[in-house]
């Protein structure tokens, strides 16, 4: 099943691990296309479970298209893209809650499929959960917005290399 949509996620934390959290991400058509950019701050938790807010905004955002039946969800946390794929337990009782507040959500779905991708790779994400700090972060999210078709080929050739991603997957 090939995604309607492709979100790529990341989220942060500031001052410690747990501490102050915010996340990131961009959604795009499976042309690369820019659907929409956001972020937000999160309160105080560790890295990890910032990561799993973080998918489940992406989520959100999605079901509230209506549209997506399949959805691509690309995030650099490795441990939370094999988790949510393999359905594996952390030793952690607020990490498996979060990953199953996930699992639930994605379920509304016909399909999501979790994918690890390079920090390199999720460079706009990555500066969305920077701008989530800025006193006005819609000001950066929209300065991003306009440069998006000036950023590197690499950063915007999503569903290309995500279909050979999920290929070498199913092999």
């Amino acid at each position: 099943m090939k995604p309607e949509i492709f979100v790529r996620c990341d989220a942060s934390t500031r001052k410690g691990n747990p501490g102050a959290s915010s996340y990131g991400f961009v959604a795009l058509d499976p042309k690369g296309g820019l659907i929409r950019m956001e972020c937000g701050q999160l309160g105080v938790m560790s890295s990890l479970e910032a990561e799993y807010m973080a998918i489940l905004r992406a989520l959100e955002f999605c079901w509230d298209l209506r549209y997506p039946r399949v959805v691509e969800i690309q995030t650099d946390a490795l441990t939370v893209a094999k988790q949510l794929r393999n359905g594996y337990l952390f030793n952690s009782g607020d990490l498996n809650s979060r990953a199953e507040k996930v699992v639930q959500f994605a379920e509304r779905f016909e399909h999501v499929h979790f994918i690890w991708i390079p920090r390199a790779e999720n460079q706009v994400a990555d500066r969305l959960t920077g701008a989530a700090w800025h006193a006005t972060p819609d000001a950066v999210v929209r300065k991003l917005e306009k440069t998006w078709k000036s950023l590197p080929p690499l950063s915007r050739d999503y569903a290309f290399r995500s279909e050979e991603r999920m290929m070498e997957e199913s092999e």
